[in-house]
């Protein structure tokens, strides 16, 4: 039998995590977007690393992402504790994604579903991220974020989203 190590399952395993990924907002006693998106990571991160590889986690991610799109429009009744919690699962799957990221597992199209994926969470705003400031430039007709200047601290001095970023970027 062959070990299997965190985060690198292969096809056959990780679909079936895939598919309790996809399938994790379709029992909610709520249909709240923050709560949705809030199941759509938990799913991920109660899973067994060893059921998991890099698509799980990309996916998990845009899910999360696609699901907040009710939020942008002022959708959600989750409560600030809900917000946070949420909040926490996707620091957790930034930290997952940034180790997988830094150990080159992902291809150049999941590197950029991931980037798409942060990249909502972070447009939704305080409606989603709890402290959380956003200065945003427009030039020429795009949007330019100062990422840098923002307060996303889970530990103190810690900017997550800032860092797989910066991995991201890094490996393209």
């Amino acid at each position: 039998r062959v070990e299997v190590l965190p985060w690198n399952a292969p096809y056959k395993v990780s679909i079936k995590t895939q598919k309790l990924i996809q399938a994790s907002t379709s029992n909610l006693p709520s249909n709240d977007p923050i709560l949705a998106a809030t199941a759509v990571l938990d799913t991920l991160l109660s899973s067994s690393p060893t059921k998991c590889n890099a698509a799980n986690v990309v996916c998990a991610l845009t899910l999360s992402s696609k699901t907040l799109n009710q939020t942008w429009r002022g959708r959600s009744c989750a409560t600030k504790q809900e917000r946070a919690k949420f909040q926490a699962k996707l620091y957790d799957v930034c930290r997952i994604l940034t180790q997988l990221v830094d150990e080159d597992k992902l291809i150049t199209r999941q590197l950029c579903n991931a980037a798409w994926g942060i990249g909502k969470h972070v447009e939704y705003g305080e409606e989603v991220l709890l402290n959380r400031h956003r200065s945003a430039t427009v030039s020429r007709g795009s949007s330019q974020w100062n990422l840098k200047d923002q307060y996303l601290g889970v530990n103190e001095g810690e900017d997550v989203i800032d860092h797989v970023f910066d991995s991201i970027a890094r490996r393209m």
